[in-house]
């Protein structure tokens, strides 16, 4: 399973006690790209992505409204938006009466050149069972490449995973502007947000300890099937 809540919700749904047969991999197709994190200007300007489709579920124009919302709070705040639909992005963008937006399509191999200039990423989420239990990929693209994360924190894999991360932001979505401003309040050295990020994804988005203990988890598996 890809987190913990997904692992209690079935154990509440169908009342049995799947700890000692669930393995729990978070969901992860990124490593680490510390040029992105050194990017200069990186961390002095309030420079927002969202990287990804508009698929209801992605919470489009939740993320447009927050970003309005933090204009009049942040006016020379900047929208990164890259997508494959881009027409109807830049409908979104005009619907929404959003000013300092660049509505481009990137191809997956050019997204770390394209976020090194951005600060932080959203991942806005409504609140329902299929989002507490998912770790979005976003999550994972955006830190790999040094992208402060701001994250509705009822996708609770990642709400319980990022409480002793000081550069991540993943609360209510009525909190998130104030939390943005308390972040841009702050400095942040590229080299100390590398550093808590380069510790992250050796714990929680480590993919070669995941095979490995996926391995150990699986064996005696296998064997009780028969095969050696």
């Amino acid at each position: 399973m890809v987190s913990d809540a997904m692992r209690r919700h079935f154990e509440g749904k169908y009342r049995v006690d799947l700890a000692s047969k669930t393995f729990v991999a978070p969901c992860c197709n990124e490593v680490l790209h510390p040029e992105s994190f050194l990017s200069p200007g990186k961390y002095r300007h309030p420079v927002f992505t969202y990287a990804g489709g508009l698929s209801k579920y992605q919470c489009i124009d939740g993320m447009l409204e927050l970003f309005a919302d933090i204009q009049v709070r942040i006016p020379d705040a900047e929208l990164l938006f890259y997508t494959w639909d881009t027409d109807q992005a830049n409908e979104l963008v005009t619907e929404y009466g959003l000013s300092n937006v660049t509505v481009a399509s990137k191809k997956q191999d050019e997204l770390p050149a394209a976020l090194s200039r951005a600060k932080y990423g959203f991942v806005i989420r409504d609140d329902i069972a299929v989002n507490r239990v998912a770790t979005p990929t976003k999550i994972s693209t955006y830190m790999a490449n040094g992208v402060i994360p701001v994250v509705s924190s009822c996708v609770e894999g990642f709400a319980e995973a990022s409480t002793g991360l000081e550069y991540a932001i993943c609360c209510s979505d009525d909190d998130m502007v104030r939390a943005i401003c308390d972040m841009e309040s702050r400095g942040i050295a590229a080299d100390e947000i590398l550093d808590e990020y380069h510790g992250f994804f050796d714990g929680y988005f480590d993919l070669e300890k995941k095979r490995n203990a996926m391995r150990k988890f699986l064996e005696p598996v296998v064997f009780d099937m028969g095969f050696r």
